[in-house]
C-alpha cells in the first residue's frame, strides 16, 4: 500500500524518558519507513530529538508549558498550517491540550482528523472534539465507553517499543539470590 501522500503530525509533550515517548519515537520512525510524511511536534528533548533526525524526519520543539505558555499554541498552528496535516496524533493530555481545532470548509469537513494515543485513564476535558482514541489497554477503552465515547471512536492497539537483546543468562548472585530459588522476571512500566 502506498501512504507517500499521507501526512501525520506527531505530537508528544511527555518527559525525557518513558514508556510513551519510546513507543513514539518508534511509532514515528515506523510510519516514515511505511513511507508516511511524518512530522513531529515535541519538546527539546535532545535523545528523542536527535534520534528522529538522525533518521531524517521533520523535527519542531515547542515547550508544552502551562496556562502561561502562549507560545507553543502559535507554533502549532502555524506548524499545522505550513505541514497541512490529514491526521494530528497527540499522546496524552499535555500534548492533546494544545491541538486546535480543524478549520472546516464549506461543506463542513475538517482539513484534519484529531487523534489522539492513551496509555492511562485521563480526564475527558483535554479531549474535546477529538475524532478518535488508539487505547493501549482494552480497559481504557471500557472507561472512554463509561464516560460516553463512542465505541466507533475507539481502536485498541497493544502498545510495543523497541528494546535491548540479552544475550547474557540473569546472574542469580546480582540478584543476591541462591541456585536454587525460583527467579522471576516481568516486564513493566519504564
Amino acid at each position: 500500500m502506498d501512504y507517500s501522500d499521507l501526512r501525520v503530525l506527531q505530537v508528544m509533550a511527555g518527559g525525557e524518558y518513558g514508556g510513551a515517548e519510546t513507543a513514539f519515537v518508534d511509532m514515528c520512525l515506523a510510519m516514515q519507513e511505511k513511507g508516511v510524511q511524518v512530522c513531529v511536534a515535541t519538546r527539546p528533548q535532545p535523545d528523542r530529538v536527535q534520534r528522529m533526525l538522525s533518521k531524517g524526519l521533520r523535527v519542531e520543539t515547542m515547550r508544552f508549558g502551562g496556562a502561561l505558555d502562549i507560545v507553543t499554541p502559535l507554533k502549532m498552528k502555524r506548524l499545522i498550517a505550513d505541514f497541512k496535516p490529514h491526521i494530528v496524533q497527540s499522546w496524552m493530555s499535555r500534548a492533546s491540550s494544545f491541538i486546535p481545532d480543524a478549520p472546516r470548509d464549506a461543506a463542513g469537513m475538517p482539513s484534519y482528523l484529531k487523534f489522539c494515543r492513551l496509555g492511562g485513564y485521563y480526564k475527558l476535558k483535554y479531549f474535546k472534539n477529538f475524532d478518535g482514541f488508539v487505547v493501549i489497554a482494552p480497559d481504557i477503552g471500557r472507561y472512554l465507553r463509561e464516560e460516553g465515547v463512542e465505541p466507533e471512536k475507539i481502536v485498541h492497539i497493544n502498545n510495543f517499543a523497541e528494546t535491548e537483546m540479552v544475550d547474557q543468562p540473569v546472574n542469580r548472585k546480582d540478584l543476591d539470590t541462591p541456585d536454587d530459588a525460583p527467579v522471576f522476571l516481568s516486564l513493566s512500566r519504564l
